[in-house]
């Protein structure tokens, strides 16, 4: 969702989505949304924080080589 708030031509269909998944979830400002294919999670950022710091050793690593990844890729 930030990459296509990134992009003009997405901004207005990134912020509605937004705009509903936080009505539809009752969610606050400090929120993750996770997507993957046709679902999507929410989560309250100690929650995903937690989450994060529970992983397998091997799981942290190839997330922040995706990470690296992404960050490495233009918007």
């Amino acid at each position: 969702m930030q990459l296509y708030l990134l992009r003009e031509d997405l901004k207005e269909l990134a912020n509605k989505t937004i705009s509903t998944i936080t009505k539809k979830e009752r969610a606050g400002k400090c929120t993750v949304i996770l997507y993957s294919k046709n679902h999507y999670a929410v989560f309250d950022l100690d929650e995903y924080s937690f989450i994060l710091m529970d992983l397998k050793a091997d799981a942290k690593e190839r997330l922040c080589r995706k990470i690296k990844s992404w960050n490495k890729s233009p918007p």
